[in-house]
């Protein structure tokens, strides 16, 4: 779909799936006027209303079938406070009359409709009962945060969400065919991995650092364009300097991103000076590494962006803590308005539109208030929702429970893909006695528990050497509970032929 909202406005998206309570539910006064909420969806009866109070909107009594699903979709732009909406019929046409018939002339509004194939899908979907369900996600999950991300991108986002209601995830691993207990592969010619050595499979997600390109001068182009031909999805994190003290950081101790003397964030939300000439200098450097990132046929690879990662955490310098005169490091407006500057320039600028936002707070249960009532970005620039989780192995159940419930309510109700997006046994699971750990106390308690269970993927730390490791080799203690999550319905490595079937159909990596 297309909205007539001009992209150089700040606009919220909200989004949620239908919850299984609601299906079949009658829609309240159909054919009336009532209070709007952040968005409608009907299908064939089934209705929801999320909780975002907007103007009136008319609420039709039914959707013709032959047509496929009514969309009622609202946009908020917070900078002029009018409501853009929009109702498909299955042609532009009857949109635009509907449109010009029930929404008021204050309302900025805009007609969407699928393409002609995509609308033979929807009308043949909806003669199957349980073709209804796939029609209905396929087209509802189709709202990425950047409304020109590629078809690719898009496609990803989509088989996320597929993959999030299977009670499966997607196994991850941090720098997989990088690094190793006992090796590294600079150049990503080798195609090693500590995940493969173990079980003749790579993981399903690959995790990597842009710190280590713009720092340390690393070409991980051969690293993704191998994980993405194995199946697997690529996500990047950054461990930014702090652009306000970058001229006098020591880059190679690692103690950059942890720089909180001075504001970095209040210099590059202003969108000009030295501290954002920096911070532009570093994603013009991102931007190039993620144009490298292609296909055979020349088209970019897809890449989850995991931005200014456990912001509710205080040692990051756009972190919720203090410096040393008591001041916030990162005050919560210039966290968002950082975030909002970085989203545009990199797709309005470079014109990238093969990133996915992935939003990832620390410890997101017991900072609840800063994660998502002061920090959170807003719908419009975020795709998934995860949460970053370390504990000692007696407490590491409880906590990684409990983040769960937050992160896949939040995600549940803003129409985002919750995933866990880094965790693990605090200093690595070499110390861990328990055998069985990986199989009993990871995966059978995440996707035996009802929030857990809707999670996408999870990524384990790195391997960084044999005396701290995230993930076992053969002959580690912890390697039989391993290979026992491999071999479970529960995980999915990256040559799953479920998976991959399904990544085909949605449209991420169809040549597997």
């Amino acid at each position: 779909y297309t909205s007539a909202v001009p992209t150089h406005r700040v606009g919220y998206h909200h989004r949620t799936a239908l919850p299984p309570a609601a299906r079949g539910a009658t829609m309240p006064d159909a054919g009336k006027n009532v209070p709007a909420y952040g968005a409608v969806e009907i299908n064939e009866g089934e209705s929801l209303i999320t909780q975002t109070e907007l103007p009136d909107v008319h609420v039709p009594a039914a959707a013709p079938s032959a047509r496929g699903p009514i969309r009622l979709l609202a946009y908020t732009v917070c900078t002029l406070g009018f409501v853009a909406l929009g109702a498909s019929y299955g042609s532009k046409e009857s949109s635009a009359q509907y449109a010009k018939d029930h929404m008021s002339e204050e309302s900025a509004v805009y007609a969407a409709t699928p393409s002609s194939s995509e609308s033979s899908e929807s009308t043949k979907a909806t003669e199957s009962s349980s073709g209804i369900v796939n029609s209905v996600q396929r087209e509802f999950t189709h709202l990425t945060s950047d409304k020109a991300a590629s078809d690719e991108t898009r496609g990803l986002y989509d088989v996320l969400q597929k993959i999030s209601g299977e009670q499966r995830f997607l196994f991850g691993h941090q720098n997989d065919n990088y690094l190793g207990q006992y090796f590294m592969d600079k150049d990503g010619s080798k195609h090693v991995s500590d995940v493969y050595n173990g079980t003749g499979s790579y993981p399903a997600v690959f995790g990597f650092d842009f710190t280590d390109i713009i720092v340390k001068q690393r070409n991980f182009t051969e690293h993704v364009k191998f994980a993405y031909s194995q199946g697997g999805v690529i996500e990047f994190d950054w461990l930014a300097s702090n652009p306000a003290t970058a001229d006098s950081c020591d880059d190679w101790t690692g103690s950059c991103e942890k720089d909180v003397d001075k504001n970095g964030c209040s210099g590059i939300a202003k969108g000009y000076g030295d501290v954002w000439d920096t911070w532009a200098g570093w994603l013009d450097e991102i931007a190039v590494v993620l144009k490298e990132f292609k296909h055979d046929d020349g088209t970019d690879i897809p890449v989850i962006f995991r931005f200014l990662h456990e912001t509710s955490g205080r040692w990051y310098w756009w972190g919720d803590g203090s410096n040393s005169t008591g001041g916030k490091v990162c005050p919560m407006e210039d966290y968002i308005e950082v975030w909002n500057q970085t989203h545009h320039y990199m797709h309005n600028y470079h014109d990238l539109h093969n990133l996915l936002w992935l939003y990832a707070p620390s410890d997101p249960k017991s900072k609840y208030k800063s994660s998502f009532e002061q920090r959170y970005p807003g719908d419009h620039v975020v795709d998934l929702v995860g949460f970053d989780q370390y504990d000692s192995v007696g407490w590491y159940n409880e906590t990684i429970l409990s983040s769960c419930e937050t992160v896949t309510n939040f995600s549940t109700a803003h129409g985002k893909v919750p995933v866990i997006a880094e965790s693990g046994v605090i200093d690595g699971i070499q110390d861990v006695w328990d055998d069985k750990w990986f199989y009993r106390d990871y995966a059978k308690k995440l996707m035996e528990d009802k929030y857990c269970s809707k999670l996408a993927y999870a990524l384990s730390w790195e391997n960084a050497h044999p005396d701290q490791y995230w993930v076992p080799l053969p002959n580690d203690r912890t390697f039989e509970g391993f290979i026992e999550m491999y071999e479970s319905d529960y995980s999915i490595f990256a040559d799953d032929k479920k998976w991959q079937k399904y990544a085909s159909e949605y449209g991420y990596n169809s040549g597997l």
